[in-house]
């Protein structure tokens, strides 16, 4: 469900970028991507209709945050690091962590194709925000840190479904003993070693995207090593 959400709101901030980005082949890429991500959403609205019951949760109250501000903010670069450097670099991760474990063959061929399209997108932030990060004033600079802060905040420090959990029925008293058996499942050794591979992937990639582009600086890297990223992994990668 949460990726679903993801993907609708991936395609409102990306027809806004259609009229917000320079250039006409910029305008060209966002046109397609409005396409994929409303092609993605409805993929994964037909397979929960369809193979799920109809078993559609609430947006979790992360997610929904990140893409009030990416929807409400009328400055395209920060639409853009929020929606297809940081945003996306986490659904990435997710989808390729569903196509290799997922038990339904469907889901992992629904996951492998949105991947393709996913990199793409990806590769469109790092083409274009170079150029428009290096010519940012210090004010326009400053603002994007401090977003790219909270976003990074939003996405990286887990998505506990509450909302879900609540559209269930469940009680206060049943969520919070979900939320400490999850804690405890945590610490499992098997399971501990596959969130570390997650995390590290997911935090060198975003790490490596932020270099690339010329978002990763004094500043930058100090927020981020306070929520444990390491931020030597670009260099070592």
């Amino acid at each position: 469900s949460q990726l679903l959400h993801g993907e609708e709101g991936a395609m409102l901030a990306c027809s806004q970028l259609v009229d917000m980005v320079p250039g006409n082949d910029a305008k060209f890429f966002q046109a397609t991507q409005v396409v994929d991500e409303a092609r993605h959403a409805e993929v994964l609205s037909r397979y929960l209709l369809d193979k799920c019951d109809g078993k559609i949760y609430p947006m979790t109250g992360n997610i929904k945050k990140l893409f009030d501000y990416i929807l409400g903010n009328g400055k395209w670069f920060i639409k853009t690091v929020g929606l297809q450097l940081l945003a996306e670099t986490f659904a990435v991760s997710l989808f390729r962590m569903l196509m290799e474990t997922a038990k339904d063959p469907l889901l992992r061929g629904i996951c492998k194709r949105i991947l393709a399209d996913e990199s793409r997108h990806m590769g469109f932030s790092i083409l274009s925000l170079p150029d428009e990060i290096r010519g940012l004033s210090a004010g326009d600079l400053h603002e994007l840190e401090d977003f790219t802060r909270e976003a990074l905040v939003l996405v990286m420090t887990g998505q506990f479904p509450r909302e879900a959990y609540e559209a269930m029925g469940m009680s206060a008293a049943d969520i919070e003993a979900i939320r400490q058996a999850r804690k405890e499942i945590a610490l499992g050794s098997e399971y501990a070693l596959f969130r570390k591979l997650f995390r590290r992937e997911m935090h060198q990639t975003v790490v490596s995207n932020m270099q690339k582009v010329g978002l990763l600086n004094d500043r930058t890297s100090a927020f981020m090593r306070e929520m444990g990223i390491n931020t030597t992994l670009a260099a070592a990668a």
